[in-house]
């Protein structure tokens, strides 16, 4: 009897041991040779799309997701892809819609990882440290998870942060340059800071738009409900994730100019977003042209120059021109209307010097970070009138400074060049 119970233990650890001995027990293939299988596929995916493929980017981590960006990417069978984008590379290298061509693979690594594994100034802008406070940079991925790949559209996972990209095959006949022609103008021309939700006609919600981060934030008096990305098509944008606001799920928009508004299209969902600018609110052409500059320095002395405030061409941003001995960049926030001035480089000045501008914090006390922001307060219409503040009260920032340093050595340019009390009046 002992010798039979111990000969059907025996059968059944054998065949305990058998089902558990690798996939070739259900599969004729290993998971090794399954994702060897799946790489080579994948990887002639890819490159077989005629036209290249349409990048849903999205970098950072909830709450502050950045994005979506458009990229375009072709890959050929020799491992080389070429890129473009809405935005350019963050350095300047490149324009919006000027391409790179760097390398990539398809590698077994967490199943199929598609990987950008040589530099490209366009995405590794989001993932390379950006100085020591912030050695993460913008933590974006440059290695992709393939979930699920068809021709037609991939959908991947970015393997250390994990957001969703999506990858749709371009159709043969689309222009890279008009394509991302269309996305650039979307978001540059039909952008709001604020919009009105409107449910089954009804308002359900206020939305406030951040242009840069291209994050909508749902709020219901002064309680807010719920904030997603979105990314910007030809047509309009659409979100991450589907937003739910009550008992309705949407997702996609299209853009309606004549109602000055982006217009659900999902199959059932009557939901519109109308856009509108706050009280005080001014667009960026508002501010060019020439101005009386009044200002204090150092020794409290008042000064009175006249300034030109001139577009530059990225549309985000102005040259200020006769303000003492250089000219400077100040930037426009699309969210709150205003001008603002922080730390930059200015030039080289007789190739001895490298001139700056940096945030005054009273005294000859300086700092040259950019977290500091000298804002323009409009205070007056016609004719127009900025007083200039801090963004951070109490924190000692009075105004903006010319530096010129000499190797590692900081110099004061002058005592005039000191500037507090800035007061803009347009002629």
């Amino acid at each position: 009897m002992k010798n039979l119970i111990y000969l059907l233990c025996m059968v059944a650890v054998a065949v305990f041991l058998y089902s558990c001995s690798g996939d070739d027990a259900i599969f004729d293939e290993s998971a090794a040779d399954r994702t060897n299988a799946a790489v080579k596929e994948y990887r002639e995916i890819l490159y077989s799309a005629p036209n290249g493929w349409i990048m849903e980017y999205y970098a950072s981590v909830e709450p502050d997701k950045i994005g979506g960006i458009v990229f375009l990417c072709s890959f050929d069978e020799n491992g080389n892809v070429t890129i473009a984008s809405e935005t350019g590379s963050g350095d300047g290298k490149y324009a919006p819609k000027d391409k790179e061509t760097s390398l990539y693979q398809v590698i077994a690594d967490q199943g199929p990882v598609l990987t950008f594994d040589t530099y490209s100034s366009l995405l590794h802008a989001y993932s390379e440290p950006k100085g020591t406070s912030q050695i993460h940079g913008m933590m974006g991925d440059y290695e992709f998870v393939m979930e699920e790949v068809t021709p037609e559209k991939i959908v991947m996972a970015g393997k250390k942060y994990g957001n969703k990209i999506v990858m749709t095959a371009m159709k043969a006949e689309q222009s890279w340059d008009s394509y991302l022609d269309d996305v650039i103008e979307m978001s540059e021309n039909n952008y709001f800071p604020k919009y009105t939700l409107l449910i089954n006609n009804s308002e359900a919600a206020t939305v406030s738009g951040s242009y840069d981060t291209r994050k909508c934030t749902f709020a219901q008096g002064n309680e807010q409900i719920t904030t997603e990305n979105i990314i910007y098509t030809p047509e309009g944008f659409k979100f991450y994730n589907p937003v739910t606001i009550g008992d309705v799920t949407f997702e996609n928009f299209r853009w309606d100019a004549a109602q000055s508004s982006f217009v659900c299209t999902d199959q059932g969902a009557s939901v519109v977003l109308k856009g509108y600018y706050p009280d005080g609110y001014k667009d960026y052409q508002a501010y060019t042209g020439i101005y009386t500059f009044n200002y204090s320095d150092l020794n409290g002395a008042v000064h009175n120059l006249e300034v030109e405030v001139q577009e530059l061409e990225n549309g985000g941003s102005y040259l200020i021109a006769g303000a003492g001995d250089f000219d400077f960049v100040a930037g426009y926030n699309r969210e709150t209307g205003r001008l603002s001035i922080t730390s930059q480089y200015i030039t080289n000045y007789a190739s001895v010097y490298e001139i700056y501008l940096y945030n005054w914090l009273g005294g000859y006390s300086i700092d040259s970070g950019s977290s500091n922001l000298y804002e323009g307060i409009v205070t007056s219409d016609v004719p127009l009138v900025m007083e200039f503040r801090s963004n951070n009260p109490g924190s000692g920032h009075v105004g903006f400074v010319y530096i010129a340093v000499q190797g590692s050595t900081p110099y004061l340019w002058a005592e005039e060049a000191f500037f507090t009390n800035v007061v803009m009046t347009k002629k």
